[in-house]
Protein backbone atom coordinates (compact mmCIF):
# COMPACT_ATOMS: atom_id res chain seq x y z
CA UNK A 1 0.00 0.00 0.00
CA UNK A 2 2.85 2.37 1.13
CA UNK A 3 3.50 2.14 -2.82
CA UNK A 4 0.33 2.99 -3.96
CA UNK A 5 0.60 6.14 -2.13
CA UNK A 6 3.82 6.75 -3.28
CA UNK A 7 2.84 6.50 -6.49
CA UNK A 8 -0.55 8.47 -6.22
CA UNK A 9 1.75 11.89 -4.54
CA UNK A 10 3.71 11.93 -7.45
CA UNK A 11 0.68 12.83 -9.47
CA UNK A 12 -0.35 15.80 -6.98
CA UNK A 13 -4.01 13.99 -6.86
CA UNK A 14 -5.78 14.36 -3.33
CA UNK A 15 -5.61 11.42 -1.17
CA UNK A 16 -8.20 9.87 0.91
CA UNK A 17 -8.04 6.37 2.57
CA UNK A 18 -10.78 4.09 4.56
CA UNK A 19 -10.61 1.23 6.38
CA UNK A 20 -13.56 0.04 8.63
CA UNK A 21 -14.45 2.73 10.98
CA UNK A 22 -12.50 5.94 9.63
CA UNK A 23 -12.42 8.00 6.21
CA UNK A 24 -8.63 9.74 6.45
CA UNK A 25 -6.94 12.67 4.87
CA UNK A 26 -4.20 14.54 5.31
CA UNK A 27 -6.15 18.19 4.09
CA UNK A 28 -9.49 18.56 4.78
CA UNK A 29 -9.16 21.53 1.86
CA UNK A 30 -8.93 19.04 -1.24
CA UNK A 31 -11.16 18.99 -4.21
CA UNK A 32 -15.10 17.03 -4.20
CA UNK A 33 -14.02 17.13 0.28
CA UNK A 34 -17.44 18.70 0.96
CA UNK A 35 -19.44 17.07 -1.95
CA UNK A 36 -17.98 13.36 -0.57
CA UNK A 37 -18.67 14.23 3.10
CA UNK A 38 -22.49 14.96 2.05
CA UNK A 39 -22.48 11.63 0.20
CA UNK A 40 -20.56 9.76 2.78
CA UNK A 41 -22.75 11.59 5.71
CA UNK A 42 -19.41 11.50 7.90
CA UNK A 43 -16.68 13.78 8.42
CA UNK A 44 -13.37 12.65 7.63
CA UNK A 45 -10.72 12.32 10.54
CA UNK A 46 -7.87 14.97 9.36
CA UNK A 47 -4.36 12.51 10.00
CA UNK A 48 -0.37 14.02 9.08
CA UNK A 49 0.28 11.18 8.15
CA UNK A 50 -1.03 7.78 6.33
CA UNK A 51 1.45 5.55 7.62
CA UNK A 52 -0.12 4.18 10.81
CA UNK A 53 -3.29 3.12 9.39
CA UNK A 54 -1.83 1.40 6.37
CA UNK A 55 -2.47 -2.34 7.97
CA UNK A 56 -6.22 -1.50 8.16
CA UNK A 57 -7.01 -0.01 4.95
CA UNK A 58 -9.53 -1.40 2.58
CA UNK A 59 -9.68 0.98 0.16
CA UNK A 60 -7.67 4.13 -1.13
CA UNK A 61 -9.13 6.85 -3.48
CA UNK A 62 -7.41 9.44 -5.88
CA UNK A 63 -9.44 12.26 -5.86
CA UNK A 64 -9.05 14.62 -8.72
CA UNK A 65 -11.31 16.96 -11.38
CA UNK A 66 -8.54 16.78 -14.04
CA UNK A 67 -9.76 13.53 -15.83
CA UNK A 68 -6.84 13.23 -17.83
CA UNK A 69 -4.41 13.42 -15.16
CA UNK A 70 -6.65 10.95 -13.45
CA UNK A 71 -6.20 8.51 -16.23
CA UNK A 72 -2.37 8.76 -16.34
CA UNK A 73 -2.97 7.93 -12.95
CA UNK A 74 -4.82 4.97 -13.10
CA UNK A 75 -2.14 3.37 -16.02
CA UNK A 76 0.66 4.44 -13.57
CA UNK A 77 -1.17 2.30 -10.88
CA UNK A 78 -1.90 -0.66 -12.79
CA UNK A 79 1.85 -1.27 -13.27
CA UNK A 80 2.81 -0.55 -10.02
CA UNK A 81 1.02 -2.47 -8.37
CA UNK A 82 -0.21 -5.43 -10.88
CA UNK A 83 -2.24 -8.07 -9.10
CA UNK A 84 -1.40 -7.11 -5.93
CA UNK A 85 -4.49 -4.82 -5.78
CA UNK A 86 -7.41 -3.78 -7.70
CA UNK A 87 -7.34 -0.50 -9.26
CA UNK A 88 -10.94 0.91 -10.94
CA UNK A 89 -12.61 3.96 -11.80
CA UNK A 90 -15.62 4.74 -9.64
CA UNK A 91 -16.23 7.75 -11.24
CA UNK A 92 -14.70 10.38 -13.99
CA UNK A 93 -13.12 11.99 -10.77
CA UNK A 94 -12.29 9.31 -8.43
CA UNK A 95 -9.43 6.09 -8.22
CA UNK A 96 -10.08 3.20 -6.06
CA UNK A 97 -7.90 1.02 -4.96
CA UNK A 98 -9.05 -1.74 -2.89
CA UNK A 99 -7.07 -4.89 -1.78
CA UNK A 100 -8.04 -7.91 -3.44
CA UNK A 101 -11.02 -9.50 -1.51
CA UNK A 102 -12.47 -5.85 -0.54
CA UNK A 103 -15.19 -4.46 -3.10
CA UNK A 104 -18.82 -4.12 -3.38
CA UNK A 105 -19.09 -7.53 -4.53
CA UNK A 106 -17.63 -8.58 -1.11
CA UNK A 107 -19.71 -6.18 0.96
CA UNK A 108 -22.92 -7.07 -0.92
CA UNK A 109 -21.98 -10.99 0.16
CA UNK A 110 -21.03 -9.72 3.55
CA UNK A 111 -24.17 -7.76 4.41
CA UNK A 112 -26.73 -11.14 2.81
CA UNK A 113 -25.14 -13.22 5.31
CA UNK A 114 -25.35 -10.95 8.18
CA UNK A 115 -29.28 -9.94 7.69
CA UNK A 116 -29.61 -13.72 6.61
CA UNK A 117 -30.37 -13.04 2.89
CA UNK A 118 -29.25 -14.99 -0.08
CA UNK A 119 -27.51 -13.11 -2.28
CA UNK A 120 -29.88 -14.78 -4.99
CA UNK A 121 -32.50 -12.37 -3.32
CA UNK A 122 -30.11 -9.03 -3.69
CA UNK A 123 -31.00 -6.49 -6.03
CA UNK A 124 -27.84 -3.82 -6.61
CA UNK A 125 -27.90 -0.86 -8.92
CA UNK A 126 -24.94 1.04 -9.86
CA UNK A 127 -23.32 2.64 -13.06
CA UNK A 128 -19.82 2.39 -12.76
CA UNK A 129 -16.80 -0.36 -13.63
CA UNK A 130 -16.47 -0.37 -9.32
CA UNK A 131 -19.82 -1.76 -9.23
CA UNK A 132 -19.20 -4.99 -11.36
CA UNK A 133 -18.22 -7.27 -8.79
CA UNK A 134 -21.61 -5.83 -6.76
CA UNK A 135 -23.36 -7.00 -10.22
CA UNK A 136 -21.71 -10.53 -10.31
CA UNK A 137 -22.65 -11.23 -6.58
CA UNK A 138 -26.38 -10.38 -6.18
CA UNK A 139 -29.13 -12.11 -7.97
CA UNK A 140 -30.84 -9.55 -9.90
CA UNK A 141 -28.56 -6.20 -11.20
CA UNK A 142 -29.71 -2.82 -12.43
CA UNK A 143 -27.25 -0.32 -14.44
CA UNK A 144 -28.43 3.24 -15.02
CA UNK A 145 -29.07 4.33 -18.33
CA UNK A 146 -25.82 6.73 -18.01
CA UNK A 147 -23.47 4.17 -17.83
CA UNK A 148 -21.59 3.00 -20.23
CA UNK A 149 -22.00 0.22 -22.53
CA UNK A 150 -19.44 -1.74 -20.69
CA UNK A 151 -21.27 -1.94 -17.04
CA UNK A 152 -25.18 -2.24 -18.96
CA UNK A 153 -22.89 -5.48 -19.93
CA UNK A 154 -22.73 -6.75 -16.86
CA UNK A 155 -26.69 -6.01 -15.52
CA UNK A 156 -29.56 -7.97 -16.01
CA UNK A 157 -31.31 -4.65 -16.68
CA UNK A 158 -31.07 -1.34 -17.63
CA UNK A 159 -32.54 1.77 -16.16
CA UNK A 160 -33.50 4.78 -18.01
CA UNK A 161 -31.22 7.84 -18.58
CA UNK A 162 -31.21 9.96 -15.26
CA UNK A 163 -32.23 13.65 -17.15
CA UNK A 164 -31.23 14.97 -13.90
CA UNK A 165 -27.60 13.76 -13.98
CA UNK A 166 -26.90 14.12 -17.76
CA UNK A 167 -28.51 18.06 -17.05
CA UNK A 168 -26.02 18.37 -14.20
CA UNK A 169 -22.81 17.06 -16.00
CA UNK A 170 -23.58 19.22 -18.88
CA UNK A 171 -23.38 21.87 -16.75
CA UNK A 172 -19.75 21.73 -15.47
Amino acid sequence: MQRSLDVLCGFGVDIWMFNRNQWLMCSPDGEGVAQATHIIRDEPTIVADFAPYLAQTCKIVAASSDAPLLGRCEAAMHEAVGSVAITVRSDNYYLDLTAPGYNKGTFVIATARRLGVATEGVATIGDMQNDLSMFATSGISFAMGNASDAVKQHAKYVTAINRTTVLLRRSR
